[in-house]
This record gives structure tokens, C-alpha cells and sequence, in this order.
């Protein structure tokens, strides 16, 4: 879904910036704190009142920039990260592990490419003429092709599960009588629905996010190659 609500021109300004860098900088030290907390070995129960409040108010901050950093991260990756496609495939796999790969991410792909912007930016300065942040020329029509579809096959199977068990879940409410009738041979295996819903919505996604990437990362390569002969 955040093919359809970001695209790279909107992604690179927000991102590429030394205002989101630094505001991400922030977000990337919390994230230690969550990693800190992890490998600490201390029970509430033996701390005093204040600190048991200092440590929960800690822990909630560490987690609100854990979660800040990796969905920038995983923005960054799916609309502006150009590495080699090979790199792109490891760093999706660190970024999906969690704060462990979304820290190396920040320090060795995304400030490099800040830095790189802004001194670019900095040199289109000197020369009167700015670099616009997507100056692809096809850029304006190669993000409507990208829009064809919303949901393959699989993704409608998904969607239609998910309605049905919504529907069952709330007929089960309303008419409890008739719905244990219904589905007592199943009972047994009733949870195989739900388990079998989310495991393919999550692999759904992870799919659908590594074609995504990938394809963008083709795209701008061939766009380039083809301005640069």
C-alpha cells in the first residue's frame, strides 16, 4: 500500500534533508536504548518506584524512535536507496530482522546518501542551477504504470479470507446458538483459518515489498544507462 500513497519524488524530500537526518540520528541513538534494555538483566520488582517510572517512560521513548527509524529506513530502501541490487536483497533482510539491521542501515546506506545529495545540492548552488529532486523526465510517467494493480490473485484471496473470518467472528457474537452448531466439526481446526491468514498476509507483504524495491531499483538503472550512454 505505501506504492500508492509515497512516491520517489515525495519520498527524496522528505528524506534526503539534514533536517530528516538528524531528526533520524535521534531516532537511531533510542534505538540503542532499545537494544541496551534488551540486554539488560534487571527485574521492576527490585527497582524503586521513580525508577521503575524512569525505565517504562525509557523504554516507551526507545520504542517510538525504534519504530520511527525503521519505517523511515524502509521508506528509504523502497523509494531512494540505488545501491546494486545484490546489496538492496541483503539490507531488506537486515531492515526485516529490526533495530539489529535498521542502525547499520542508517550509519552505511542512508547518510552516505545524504551527504551525497546535499553535496550535490551545494554544487548545483554554485553553478545556478539546482538539481530538482527527481529529475528523471520520464519520472512523471513511469509512476502511473507502476499503479496498474493493487492486489494480485493471491492478495484478493487474502482480502476475501479476511472478510469471511470478520464475518464469522461477528456472526458468532450475534447468534451464538446457531454459530456452535455450525461449527463444532470444525472447532477442532477452526484456528487453521486465522494462523493460515496471517502467515500468507505477512509473506504477501514481504513479496510484495522485495518485488517493489527491486523493480524501482531497475527502472531508475535503465533510465539512467539510457541518459548516460
Amino acid at each position: 500500500m505505501l506504492h500508492f500513497i509515497v512516491n520517489e519524488s515525495e519520498a527524496a524530500r522528505w528524506l534526503l534533508n539534514r533536517k530528516a537526518a538528524v531528526v533520524l540520528g535521534i531516532a537511531a541513538v533510542l534505538s540503542v536504548g532499545v537494544i541496551v534494555l534488551w540486554l539488560s538483566d534487571f527485574s521492576l520488582a527490585d527497582l524503586s518506584p521513580i525508577e521503575g517510572e524512569i525505565i517504562s517512560w525509557s523504554a516507551v521513548a526507545f520504542a517510538a524512535g525504534a519504530l520511527c527509524l525503521w519505517a523511515a529506513m524502509l521508506l528509504f530502501w523502497l523509494r531512494c536507496d540505488a545501491s546494486h541490487r545484490l546489496s538492496r536483497k541483503i539490507w531488506l533482510i537486515a531492515l526485516v530482522v529490526g533495530v539489529i539491521g535498521t542502525i547499520p542501515y542508517y550509519l552505511f546506506v542512508y547518510l552516505p546518501a545524504v551527504r551525497r545529495k546535499l553535496r550535490d545540492h551545494a554544487g548545483a548552488e554554485r553553478n545556478n542551477s539546482l538539481i530538482p529532486v527527481n529529475s528523471d523526465p520520464e519520472s512523471g510517467t513511469a509512476e502511473p504504470t507502476k499503479r496498474r494493480k493493487l492486489f494480485g490473485p493471491f492478495g484478493w484471496a487474502l482480502v476475501i479470507g479476511w472478510i469471511l473470518l470478520l464475518l464469522t467472528v461477528a456472526a458468532s457474537f450475534t447468534f451464538p446458538r446457531a454459530m456452535s452448531h455450525l461449527l463444532r466439526p470444525v472447532a477442532d481446526y477452526f484456528v487453521l483459518w486465522p494462523t493460515t491468514l496471517i502467515l500468507g498476509s505477512m509473506t504477501y507483504a514481504l513479496i510484495s515489498l522485495f518485488r517493489l524495491g527491486i523493480n524501482r531499483s531497475s527502472n531508475s538503472s535503465a533510465v539512467n544507462r539510457s541518459k548516460h550512454p
